[in-house]
């Protein structure tokens, strides 16, 4: 490990997601993150991330 760079830290993941069926073939599901120290560095704060998943099958 490199001395001049920032010793890992830990990265915390919080997520909440909903799977809703709209029809027979269309689910809608949206997802939420909230990532507090990405990647384990402290120094890169936080990122909240939306995610939107559409799936249709015929």
């Amino acid at each position: 490990m490199d001395p001049s760079q920032a010793a890992p830290d830990f990265e915390q993941v919080i997520e909440a997601g909903y799977s809703a069926v709209l029809s027979a073939h269309v689910t809608l599901t949206p997802d939420l993150q909230y990532i507090r120290h990405p990647g384990g560095c402290a120094e890169r704060g936080e990122v909240i991330a939306f995610l939107l998943r559409l799936k249709a099958s015929y």
